[in-house]
């Protein structure tokens, strides 16, 4: 399962690079692997938090953050 899982985001990775901020392949790389991982992890807490309101707040705070960001 867990090559099954790579295989899959490597070629999401792939399809994404060419959006990614950076000059070199590199750093869209890096850049692809920051913003992906933070948006999953802000899903994934906001999915376990009670109520909307603070769901929200995780939701609009990452988003925020990684706009500033790049």
């Amino acid at each position: 399962m867990r090559s099954q899982i790579f295989a899959e985001l490597v070629k999401y990775k792939d399809r994404m690079l060419p959006f990614m901020p950076g000059q070199r392949a590199s750093d869209k790389e890096r850049a692809f692997f920051v913003i992906f991982s933070t948006m999953v992890g802000a899903v994934e807490i906001a999915g376990m938090l009670p109520d909307r309101s603070a769901q929200e707040k995780v939701l609009a705070s990452a988003r925020d953050f990684l706009l500033s960001s790049f």
